[in-house]
């Protein structure tokens, strides 16, 4: 009967990683960058025995997301942020990596000279003295003395100014 005992402990040592493993992330989640009124929607996979997922806003608790994906309908700016899940199990826990959010509806607005076309409103003036609006749902934004560049949260890259082709040397 010793060796029944000791056969049955073995296999249950055997078997007890694969029956209980610890979660692991297999696809983690991705930046978002979007409009204000946009829908966020972000998730993990895992795998792991009978996962249970909490997510995190800029490492603060959120209420109800305990699922494997997290949406937001009509987000707004204040969705903004670091986001990231813990996943856990009786075998162990993983978090994910964090996951950055942007939601804009920013309008740029800009002034100072334009006479190689910087502001992009076609005026070509040699100074504008107040603030033009021109672009909205902007995430980021660089100028130059002759150049102005524009990120929206669609992905679309605005350039405007005076600029050149730069072509590959290959």
């Amino acid at each position: 009967m010793k060796t029944l005992n000791h056969l049955a402990v073995v296999f249950l040592l055997l078997l007890a990683p694969a029956a209980w493993a610890q979660p692991v992330i297999t696809q983690q989640p991705t930046n978002q960058t979007l409009a204000v009124g946009g829908t966020l929607s972000f998730g993990v996979t895992v795998s792991g025995t009978s996962p249970v997922y909490q997510w995190f806003k800029d490492s603060r608790f959120l209420v109800d997301a305990t699922n494997a994906t997290l949406s937001i309908t009509n987000a707004g700016v204040t969705n903004s942020g670091m986001y990231y899940v813990a996943v856990t199990n009786s075998a162990g826990m993983v978090i994910s990596q964090p996951t950055s959010v942007s939601v804009s509806n920013l309008t740029l607005m800009a002034w100072g000279s334009d006479l190689y076309g910087q502001l992009g409103d076609g005026s070509y003036n040699s100074a504008v003295t107040t603030p033009v609006n021109l672009v909205s749902n902007v995430v980021t934004g660089a100028a130059g003395y002759y150049h102005s560049l524009f990120v929206k949260t669609d992905g679309t890259l605005l350039v405007t100014g005076f600029t050149f082709l730069v072509q590959s040397m290959s």
